[in-house]
């Protein structure tokens, strides 16, 4: 990370230099996604907050969608999803103004994720199956990855155990056959998920082990501590209490240096659970 950021950082410097606004705009979004791929949201938002205002600047309405969109990623993941809804509902209304397919996927996988995690599922499937739609016209395998993953989440919310299961196989396919591997990650966790639903314990290990993997490769601390807090899930319910105790414990420590209040609270809540449970027996 240290050696693309100090890359990104000289063109950022080369391009204030000559004057290219645009250039600079782009300098500061690739420093965002640096800064995301390493879960710190706050250097995140930092950076695309001084992107968005240039392309404010030079008209750059494309450009601010895109933002737009990036912002709201970085506010779901910190676990505030109402900013993230507003910033998503803003980019997806100029992306349907300019017609921009990518876009409008973007907005809409974006919009639905941030409504899963709080548990609006039916909203997410009206807008999952509209970028669906829309990715499959385009011919984007991507975005039809994405939103076929978080289909398999919003249906797994409903308890549509069958169609989460279909949607998630699915998913996985297109995201390893497109080397997309932090979609793939997030695949074999929700079908970690769906096996501790169908009491399927040794496949669900399985599934989420093989995700840690994925994103421990990755060096993705934010989606790492998701799977590992799954996993906790699994020790608890096959009766490993000191163990879930201690990795529940760990996944909320992390998920609070991280800043993503959303996923603190809920380790917090299961953690308590378990406590109050132990505590009655």
């Amino acid at each position: 990370w240290a050696r693309s950021t100090a890359y990104a950082e000289k063109g950022l410097r080369l391009r204030e230099t000559i004057g290219d606004l645009r250039g600079v705009s782009q300098s500061y979004t690739n420093l965002a996604v640096i800064a995301w791929e390493q879960s710190d949201w706050n250097k995140t938002l930092e950076h695309l907050n001084r992107s968005r205002e240039i392309k404010e600047k030079i008209g750059d309405i494309e450009g601010i969608a895109l933002v737009n969109n990036n912002l709201g990623e970085a506010y779901r993941d910190k676990g505030a999803y109402d900013r993230a809804i507003n910033l998503g509902e803003k980019s997806l209304a100029i992306a349907e103004r300019i017609k921009n397919g990518n876009l409008i996927c973007l907005a809409l996988n974006n919009l639905a994720h941030a409504n899963i995690l709080q548990d609006k599922f039916s909203d997410a499937i009206v807008q999952l199956e509209r970028s669906k739609s829309v990715a499959i016209e385009m011919g984007s395998k991507e975005h039809l990855a994405e939103a076929t993953g978080l289909l398999a989440e919003a249906n797994l919310g409903r308890m549509e155990i069958s169609a989460a299961d279909q949607f998630a196989h699915e998913a996985l396919a297109i995201a390893t056959e497109i080397g997309k591997r932090l979609l793939e990650g997030r695949s074999l966790r929700t079908l970690g998920k769906i096996c501790q639903r169908q009491n399927q314990m040794d496949r669900a290990f399985e599934y989420c082990k093989k995700s840690a993997a994925v994103f421990s490769d990755l060096k993705n601390i934010f989606e790492l501590t998701k799977t590992q807090f799954q996993l906790a899930l699994l020790q608890r319910e096959r009766g490993q209490i000191t163990e879930a105790r201690a990795m529940l414990e760990a996944a909320s420590a992390a998920f609070a240096r991280l800043g993503a209040e959303g996923e603190r609270q809920r380790a917090r809540a299961e953690l308590d659970r378990m406590i109050t449970s132990v505590t009655r027996s």
